[in-house]
């Protein structure tokens, strides 16, 4: 499948809003991790990503240890289209350039890592999207009955529900970390 037949399938579908969505929340994601507070961006990606990811803050919580992502950039390009029963699937090619490096979660003393030098990771990411799932980018709240643009964070700021966004838009099946 091309990008021009998921359009015709998906009307909601644009390629450069897809990418532009696919790096911002890569980069949210290196970000929560570096803050500690995954379930800030607990939406955009399937459960088994959001325990993987959860289980490595908390390892590094339990060596006493925080990983920093610095200096975080990302390019991303759509390299298959794919469907199943239920499911849109879309593997990009995803290069992250940053700094991954080690302090200490008492004194923020470095521990390990390269402060100076770019890792460079290509990996292949897979999001998926419901093929019943509404395309919204403003919810209501169930729990107050604000409006918020449920893409950009996925948690409702006036009362903290959570919101499934697999129910709304493309999630992150995994990555590497």
């Amino acid at each position: 499948m091309t990008v021009n037949d998921l359009s015709r399938i998906d009307s909601d579908f644009e390629e450069s809003i897809f990418i532009t969505k696919v790096n911002s929340r890569i980069k949210k994601i290196y970000n929560a991790i570096t803050l500690g507070d995954v379930d800030t961006v607990k939406h955009f990606m399937s459960d088994e990503l959001y325990s993987k990811i959860t289980d490595y803050v908390k390892n590094n919580d339990d060596d006493n240890k925080i990983v920093i992502y610095d200096e975080v950039n990302i390019s991303s390009a759509i390299l298959n289209i794919d469907e199943d029963n239920n499911n849109y699937i879309i593997t990009v090619d995803c290069v992250s350039k940053f700094l991954k490096y080690f302090i200490s979660k008492n004194s923020r003393e470095y521990l390990s890592g390269d402060m100076d030098n770019r890792i460079e990771l290509n990996q292949k990411i897979k999001f998926y999207k419901s093929k019943t799932a509404k395309s919204v980018d403003v919810v209501r709240c169930l729990g107050c009955g604000a409006n918020f643009n449920i893409n950009s964070n996925g948690i409702c700021p006036h009362c903290g529900r959570t919101y499934d966004l697999e129910k709304f838009d493309y999630i992150i099946s995994d990555m590497e970390l």
